[in-house]
């Protein structure tokens, strides 16, 4: 069951420290505003058992070298960081669907190197660290 929530992040903040520990909370992000370049880094810890996060997260920072706010949203079964990146002079995407072609060569960039790849939920296929699904209409 998920629920939305319209408010400010104040008003979000005192809400949701009094509130339990492990609930999941997701921004929406319209798809008409400026917006600041992030990245959904996932992956399932069964199916990458020889992962080393700390190694995977160094590589991927290396790919992007900005000053990015890390925000931590791992499970028992799915490691996943939500990166915002913060561009030097405040720059701004034009909107979220405009850093789809952006993401899209970063995700070549991986492939072609062999870095940041990880395996699917179910293992049959390498994917990159950055779940680009959150870039689509």
């Amino acid at each position: 069951l998920r629920r939305f929530l319209v408010t400010t992040v104040r008003r979000f903040w005192h809400w949701y420290r009094d509130h339990q520990p492990g609930l999941s909370f997701y921004e929406l992000i319209p798809q008409d505003r400026p917006a600041r370049l992030y990245f959904d880094l996932e992956f399932y810890r069964a199916s990458n058992p020889g992962v080393i996060e700390e190694v995977l997260i160094n590589d991927f920072n290396a790919c992007v070298s900005e000053d990015m706010l890390v925000l931590e949203a791992s499970t028992e079964t799915k490691f996943s960081e939500h990166v915002i990146v913060h561009l030097h002079g405040g720059y701004l995407f034009p909107s979220n669907i405009a850093m789809k072609p952006f993401i899209a060569e970063l995700e070549k960039k991986m492939f072609s190197s062999g870095r940041c790849l990880v395996w699917n939920a179910d293992a049959t296929k390498l994917v990159t660290l950055c779940d680009t699904a959150v870039y689509s209409l």
